[in-house]
């Protein structure tokens, strides 16, 4: 990384920000089920310098492919320890670096650790605006004491991440509550904001959902509310082609088409242009938005509606985890990669640091 690798920028060139290594600060541990405890009693009585970011680049004798239930867990305990201490961390697989392809890893690596030391990889190209977007998630946890994990997390509208928070439950009832203290807490923190853009992907049925909508379509907030519930589609009532493209059929990326009244389906796929040729294992289903809002007057205004669905459509780029394109927007991502981590932290309060920080990707 300090000096790139076969073609591949330093990691000083990529992200553009200096950084400083010493050998003195690494820590060699024996096996794996040690390195818990060696790490702890390193970091334990580290001093710190202030206003000086710290990352820990942990080199895993594990691929987490392929890792147990036992070695996971030994990875979670590392994130939550770095997180208590201040710390961010990056984890990379021993076996990769020595591969001959590992210099096409590299960008995807030193992207997430700019973002995770609160850099900025790209943005979008948007005309700054006071509004503020919401991704929100709700998700079950498999072997927890709480069943759901509920998420928030605020982006400003060219897709700079400024906070988040997650909290565990035991039913929807209670994680309403939690979302909605936390929408509340993001609209304090940004007083100058002035709409509020709630995107949220329905993972559960319509009866345990409802405490959720319900609270969301009665937001106490002093600014328009306009909530798009996004979910991925793999409906067949519904299909759009280009009859334009007859060896692909498949729609450009970013079109969509209303299907009824504020619903439309987002094509968000890796045809970008005419000549662009996509394998049909790259195929990806259209993505359904529906929409409503405190003010539904708002949602009869064509350019706002164009506007609401190409934040999705932009900020499916916002994935600072690799370079590659996703299929959903972060807003709907992020909140599903933390539920892999967080309900396993012995401490079921996530810390400031934790909040500030995209520590999980």
């Amino acid at each position: 990384m300090d000096k790139g690798l076969n073609g591949t920028k330093s990691l000083n060139e990529f992200v553009k920000f200096p950084y400083t290594y010493k050998d003195e600060w690494n820590i060699p541990f024996e096996n794996l089920q040690k390195v818990v405890g060696t790490c702890y009693h390193a970091l334990e009585n580290r001093q710190k310098e202030h206003n000086v970011r710290y990352l820990v680049i942990y080199i895993s004798p594990v691929d987490k492919d392929k890792a147990t239930t036992a070695e996971k867990s030994i990875y979670i305990r590392l994130k939550e320890m770095f997180l208590f201490y201040g710390y961010h961390s990056q984890v990379v697989f021993r076996d990769k670096i020595t591969r001959p392809d590992f210099n096409f890893a590299l960008p995807n690596i030193e992207i997430a650790m700019l973002a995770k030391l609160g850099g900025v990889p790209w943005r979008l190209k948007r005309e700054p605006a006071k509004e503020l977007i919401v991704g929100i998630g709700a998700s079950y946890i498999r072997n927890s004491a709480n069943k759901m994990l509920g998420s928030a997390f605020c982006f400003d509208n060219d897709g700079k991440f400024l906070h988040f928070d997650c909290f565990p439950a035991k039913d929807t009832n209670a994680l309403s509550v939690s979302i909605r203290l936390a929408l509340i807490d993001f609209r304090n923190k940004n007083p100058e904001a002035k709409r509020l853009i709630i995107h949220f992907y329905k993972l559960m049925s319509k009866k345990e959902l409802k405490p959720i909508l319900d609270m969301l379509y009665s937001l106490n907030v002093d600014i328009p509310v306009i909530i798009l519930t996004i979910n991925k589609t793999v409906t067949k009532n519904v299909l759009a082609f280009d009859v334009a493209a007859p060896k692909t059929l498949m729609p450009l990326t970013g079109t969509y088409v209303q299907i009824a009244e504020r619903q439309y389906l987002l094509y968000n796929n890796i045809r970008y242009n005419e000549t662009s040729f996509v394998k049909q294992s790259k195929y990806q289903f259209p993505v359904k938005i529906k929409m409503t809002s405190t003010q539904l007057s708002l949602l009869e205004d064509p350019a706002l509606i164009d506007l609401l669905i190409d934040q999705v459509y932009q900020f499916s780029r916002m994935y600072w985890k690799s370079v590659a394109q996703q299929n959903m927007p972060v807003t709907i991502l992020y909140p599903q990669m933390v539920a892999e981590i967080f309900p396993y932290f012995k401490t079921p309060v996530l810390s400031e640091f934790g909040k500030e920080t995209l520590w999980f990707l």
